[in-house]
């Protein structure tokens, strides 16, 4: 299935948006419904997965795909450990300090002021 490049490479850097905030403001961002830890990591994998190296190099140039790769690995690295998903986790734990570092820096790598993610096109779905 063919999709819009530009549409979905928009959609990773709403989700860096989000992941560059502070950890206050990734959890007031999202839906009170989700689990804020989850959440995140879904949208980046979902965003990234939609994404191949071409594109993602033309959206966030070779700096910037090279810090979402990065990214990658620490999520890959943090599967399967429940105690680094959860709001003190996100928090306080350094995994998702480098997180919020690495996104920040791939916005910034590509020319892209830090700002609110625009999240209206997420589909939420409650945790549980």
């Amino acid at each position: 299935m063919e999709f819009d490049v530009s549409v979905k490479t928009s959609q990773l850097i709403e989700v860096l948006m989000l992941l560059a905030m502070s950890p206050e403001g990734q959890i007031s961002a999202l839906p009170p419904f989700v689990d804020a830890s989850d959440e995140l990591a879904l949208l980046f994998g979902e965003q990234c997965d939609a994404l191949d190296d071409d594109d993602l190099k033309r959206g966030l140039g070779n700096a910037g795909a090279t810090l979402v790769e990065e990214i990658k690995k620490i999520f890959e690295i943090m599967m399967g450990r429940p105690e680094l998903y959860s709001l003190s986790a996100l928090q306080e734990r350094q995994e998702w300090k480098r997180v919020r570092e690495l996104s920040s820096e791939a916005l910034m790598s590509a020319g892209i002021p830090l700002r609110a993610p625009v999240l209206n096109w997420v589909t939420y779905v409650p945790g549980g």
